[in-house]
């Protein structure tokens, strides 16, 4: 096992943890409590998933993707009103949306080491798998978390070698949705489409398909703003795309937040003087905003370490799943990859406002035992695969 590659899996996260412990206890003694103990308990699961042969993950990804699926109905089933995205076990709650995460990218890891499916075989079954969580999670409802899945899936047909005819389809989509709001861009993206069409030889019939695709989603766009969006997650759209105009509502997340890193300055004010989150300013200062919170107190300079490590850990795990001879682990090292860039760029991007506010934590860093025990799974099971694979490879030497 490359020492370098496994050392920056335990001592990255181990620094982001403590980093984010640091934060919890200058915001609260509670927080900071509850999250060390879930901390000693993610560090135990680390060692489960470390020391487990990954044939075992691999014949358990089914299961657990189901019960995780189970456990989302049921949260839906049995929860009052308002969002129903946990499930109580006495003191404690559970979110089944991060262990369906865990489900997924093991049973998307294990379809993509069949290497006697064909290509269309493949995206149909990842995205209908993808698609199920998907739907259950965006019915909490909890439209940034349900993303999750489908940008795994995208991820893992994109850096798997799949044919760009197939990956058009699946990202034209979404490109259409969001361009459509500007007539120039659908148009530039109606354009882009076509020479991408003659760019790839496509047939005519391929060609007709994709722009009917295109034009149709884009020209229903307002139907899917009034339909499927919830109020709240109209606002909150809105809000980041004026948050002056909105400073006393839907805005005020977004303004609190850059106020917090604004005035952080580049060393910070220091442990403990963050003025935004102490006088309550800034919400959710110990989960969404646990990046304007530290980066308050300690900083551009505090900032930019968490920025760096992040983008260390992330290219470190997908420089080493791509080094993977076998088709599982690569597979799996790269959905993991996929998991964390997910949630590093969506959290982060809340706290610059360049994204709507969405609810994703930040790995390690932010309160909560369910995200942070399926992050200490996820690195376990990368740490299983390295060992693995260098065996194999002295094996074949």
């Amino acid at each position: 096992m490359p020492r370098s590659e496994a050392r920056a899996f335990i001592i990255i996260p181990f620094t982001l943890l403590a980093m984010g412990l640091v934060e919890l206890s200058s915001i609260s003694q509670f927080y900071f409590e509850r999250q060390l103990a879930w901390a000693f308990f993610s560090v135990s699961v680390f060692a489960l998933f470390a020391l487990v042969p990954l044939k075992f993950w691999k014949a358990l990804g089914i299961p657990l993707y189901l019960a995780s699926l189970l456990f989302l109905a049921l949260a839906l089933a049995i929860g009052g009103p308002g969002p129903r995205r946990w499930l109580q076990f006495g003191s404690t709650r559970f979110q089944p949306s991060e262990l369906a995460k865990l489900g997924y990218i093991l049973v998307a890891a294990r379809i993509l080491s069949n290497r006697r499916k064909s290509q269309i075989a493949l995206l149909l079954q990842l995205g209908f798998l993808a698609l199920i969580p998907f739907l259950l999670t965006i019915a909490e409802p909890d439209l940034a978390t349900s993303v999750t899945f489908l940008w795994i899936y995208v991820v893992l047909l994109f850096l798997f070698d799949i044919s760009p005819f197939y990956l058009a389809f699946l990202l034209m989509p979404p490109l259409a949705v969001i361009t459509s709001f500007s007539p120039i861009l659908f148009l530039l993206l109606f354009v882009g489409a076509l020479l991408y069409s003659r760019y790839i030889k496509a047939g005519l019939a391929y060609t007709v398909s994709l722009l009917t695709l295109i034009l149709f989603l884009g020209f229903s766009t307002p139907l899917i703003w009034k339909k499927a969006l919830k109020p709240y997650q109209r606002e909150r759209v809105i809000a980041f795309l004026a948050p002056e105009k909105y400073r006393t509502g839907s805005g005020w997340q977004i303004l609190q937040a850059r106020i917090a890193l604004g005035s952080g300055g580049l060393g910070g004010k220091g442990y403990g003087r963050g003025t935004q989150k102490g006088l309550s300013f800034l919400p959710a200062a110990h989960t969404d905003f646990i990046f304007s919170s530290f980066g308050e107190e300690f900083g551009f300079v505090g900032s930019f370490l968490v920025f760096i490590l992040f983008s260390g850990l992330i290219y470190t795990i997908l420089r080493s799943s791509f080094k993977m001879r076998d088709r599982f682990r690569r597979a799996l090292g790269i959905g993991i990859g996929a998991y964390f860039t997910y949630h590093f760029l969506a959290n982060i991007g809340t706290n610059l406002g360049f994204f709507p506010v969405a609810g994703v934590p930040l790995p390690f860093m932010t309160y909560g035992g369910s995200h942070l025990t399926v992050e200490a799974a996820l690195l376990g099971l990368l740490i299983r695969a390295l060992r693995e694979e260098s065996s194999s490879y002295r094996i074949l030497e």
